[in-house]
């Protein structure tokens, strides 16, 4: 089995991430090797490095996006729920 030396059109980031997601949900110090394994066993294509990299980075940050908005949405409604007014507002 060959590598593909050039970008694949149809393995963009999103698609990457998408498939990686839980794993580094899971395990967020996953080796990038790994990574690479991972989408040659699922794609049957070899990404590069840095692309896997990106990939995995770009998922622990959305990853900790969505739990900060989440604690912030629960931590608004907290104060709305508790009468609490912002107080730079005047």
């Amino acid at each position: 089995m060959g590598t593909i030396l050039d970008d694949h059109s149809k393995l963009d980031s999103n698609t990457v991430a998408n498939a990686i997601r839980p794993l580094v949900e899971t395990d967020p110090s996953l080796k990038v090797k790994f990574i690479i394994m991972e989408v040659q066993s699922s794609f049957n294509y070899t990404i590069s490095y840095r692309k896997a990299w990106l990939t995995k980075y770009s998922g622990i940050l959305i990853h900790a996006l969505e739990h900060f908005n989440i604690m912030a949405a629960f931590v608004f409604e907290n104060r709305t729920r508790h009468g609490e007014r912002d107080k730079t507002r005047h």
